[in-house]
């Protein structure tokens, strides 16, 4: 009877002592789990993050007696990527920063087209600008610079944009002819929206083409 006893106690014993080790052996291999899954999460990432023109070349790991190993990420350039300037306003990725290709000299349409000297950036197109004060404000009054080799017909004029640019003012063309616009990305390529309200009641803003090989 007290074998019996004895026997059904180291039955239980035994039974307590594998449903630790059991639990023990599940938590530790939960653990050893969740670090291992942590540890490829992390893996040759690029520590501190890539900005928004850049991307993350991740490390490559390798195994050595029995431990993963990995090599810090590198951030690469992007280009061509669409990035955020501002709120509202959108630029390209150039070589890893942010341009708007509308305005910018260094990246005018495109990443890396520079705009000549005496040129600016005008929705996305080189526009000359020649011998033009930057002081120049109105078309009418007083008769402003000449400029380019058009003659008379090539004035300086101010951009909506803030640019003091040479373009054509058409001979004998009446304001109502003119078309309006509200910024150069409006008018057809090789044309800029300039101020016209000294010398036309509407419209205030139209489109006029640009002249050709401004002298400098």
């Amino acid at each position: 009877m007290e074998n019996t006893r004895f026997d059904d106690m180291a039955k239980a014993l035994g039974t307590l002592a594998t449903r630790r080790l059991t639990l023990g052996a599940i938590l530790g291999a939960g653990l050893l789990g969740s670090t291992q899954i942590e540890a490829k999460r992390s893996s040759g990432k690029c520590k501190p993050a890539c900005g928004a023109c850049e991307a993350c070349d991740r490390g490559k790991c390798d195994k050595k007696h029995g431990r993963k190993r990995c090599k810090k990420g590198k951030c690469k350039a992007l280009s061509g990527t669409a990035c955020s300037l501002t709120p509202g306003t959108e630029g390209i990725c150039c070589s890893g920063t942010c341009h708007d290709l509308q305005t910018d000299e260094a990246n005018c349409g495109s990443c890396g087209t520079a705009c000549p000297t005496n040129q600016v950036c005008q929705a996305g197109t080189c526009f000359p600008v020649s011998t033009c004060p930057a002081t120049t404000t109105v078309q009418c009054e007083p008769l402003t610079t000449p400029c380019g080799a058009g003659g008379t017909s090539c004035v300086c004029n101010l951009s909506t944009e803030g640019n003091v640019v040479c373009v054509e003012l058409p001979s004998g063309t009446l304001c109502t002819e003119l078309t309006p616009c509200t910024g150069s990305e409006t008018c057809p390529v090789g044309q800029a929206c300039v101020e016209t309200g000294s010398c036309c009641t509407t419209p205030t803003h139209a489109c006029l083409v640009r002249c050709p090989n401004p002298a400098a």
